[in-house]
């Protein structure tokens, strides 16, 4: 009993602090935070097929193991907690396009239809789909930089290899770079375009845009992602004393 409630206990506060590390911007790429993210999904399994043994037993014996049942709801929590972690008033956005310019958004170099990765079955659903359009968020804007464009593509590049977004080599262009971002507990991907534009003082304004691979909600990771990547970007500024 002593054994089962601590082991429990520790996996949810192991889970926890995995997402403090992703709330925290900590770890953008760490081989080890996959290793957990697995043993998350493993205990997750583990407390559904038991709750699923326990319904059975319960109808067949008519005998209820309640300590059971709550050391199973425990193996389910950290995976629950993980993917909660996103504040409320960004999942309830119903847009799968966030981009910091909505009167000239930057556009994709692969089509939508390319860019999508939802089977067909689910898009026959029609409750779930959503319109597709670009929305912008109130708390995103343009990213200026006092340093000219080249030099700040090169830093975009470096971001997003220190985030591990694998970047879409065929659609890089002269002022356009396009990644697949995500968090490392999410189970799908969105596509980032990451714009950028000579101002007359020589300055560059950098415009992102993050799409969701489907027509559901994006349950507010795109702004997040878009969030994490400036982020990113100006500090590695700051290293390499660009302004």
């Amino acid at each position: 009993m002593k054994a089962l409630t601590l082991s429990a206990l520790l996996l949810l506060l192991f889970a926890f602090v995995i997402a403090l590390v992703e709330t925290a911007n900590l770890a953008p790429a760490l081989p080890v935070v996959s290793f957990v993210y697995a043993i998350l999904i493993l205990a997750f399994f583990v407390g559904i097929f038991g709750l699923s043994m326990s319904v059975i037993r319960c109808v067949v014996s008519r005998r209820f193991y309640i300590v059971f049942v709550m050391f199973m709801l425990l193996c389910m929590a950290p995976m629950i907690s993980v993917h909660h972690i996103v504040p409320v008033q960004y999942r309830l956005l119903l847009t799968n396009d966030v981009t910091t310019d909505s009167a000239e958004t930057p556009q994709f170099y692969n089509s939508l239809s390319s860019r999508r990765a939802i089977s067909r079955q689910l898009q026959s659903f029609e409750i779930f789909r959503i319109q597709h359009r670009v929305t912008q968020h109130p708390y995103l804007g343009t990213t200026h930089f006092s340093s000219n464009c080249r030099r700040i593509l090169r830093i975009i590049v470096s971001s997003l290899s220190y985030r591990g977004w694998p970047i879409n080599f065929s659609a890089i262009s002269d002022s356009s770079i396009e990644a697949s971002a995500s968090f490392f507990f999410a189970n799908s991907s969105s596509d980032m375009t990451i714009r950028t534009i000579d101002t007359p003082r020589g300055g560059c304004n950098v415009d992102v845009r993050s799409s969701s691979r489907n027509d559901f909600t994006d349950w507010g990771h795109n702004i997040l992602l878009i969030d994490r990547f400036i982020s990113t970007l100006k500090q590695m500024c700051r290293r390499q004393n660009v302004v």
